[in-house]
């Protein structure tokens, strides 16, 4: 989770840690990453191959470098666009390009329910699924495609639970404190 640390820093809070990261299966842009490697690096190196000479090669040589650089992006949208399980909340990140990224929080406190499911022949022995986060007071949170669903939900609601503990001892702590302060000052 080090490296999670690194590239999701802008939406941690000070002492909060990634504890898990939910990603949609890669199946999700195998389609779109199999179209661009065709059209945008195997079809100009075939055709580099055929014609290498003067002003066509560095022609070809663009259209594979933009075709890597696509290659790279769809890569980055994938791995940003994930739930983030820490310690402290659940964070939806959501990635629209170098210049536009969406997070939302969901405290714990508000966590409802924690539910997934996998229907289907290749969702099952993929092991990817549907998501889901009922909060009181709004819409369920879902994320489709979810790589390991069942492991997610697990995690989620095991580090809601140390949340809860936690947030139960610090209020009881603050409690004892409160009382033994008006004890002291009461005559």
């Amino acid at each position: 989770m080090f490296i999670a640390q690194i590239f999701f820093r802008g939406s941690l809070e000070k002492g909060e840690k990634v504890e898990y990261i939910v990603h949609k299966h890669p199946n999700v842009v195998q389609k779109q990453m199999m179209k661009e490697m065709i059209l945008s690096v195997l079809v100009p190196f075939i055709f580099y191959t055929i014609f290498p000479m003067g002003f066509m090669k560095w022609i070809f040589v663009a259209w594979m470098f933009i075709g890597i650089l696509k290659i790279i992006y769809l890569c980055i949208d994938w791995y940003y666009d994930a739930w983030l399980i820490t310690n402290r909340g659940i964070i939806l990140s959501q990635w629209q390009g170098f210049f536009n990224k969406e997070w939302s929080r969901v405290e714990y406190q508000t966590v409802e329910e924690v539910s997934f499911a996998v229907k289907g022949f290749f969702p099952t022995i993929l092991n990817y699924g549907e998501l889901t986060i009922a909060r009181f007071g709004s819409k369920p949170t879902v994320i489709k495609k979810a790589m390991n669903p069942k492991k997610a939900a697990k995690i989620i609601i095991e580090a809601q639970s140390n949340f809860m503990n936690d947030k139960s001892r610090r209020d009881v702590q603050s409690l004892k404190n409160i009382l033994s302060e008006m004890i002291q000052t009461h005559p």
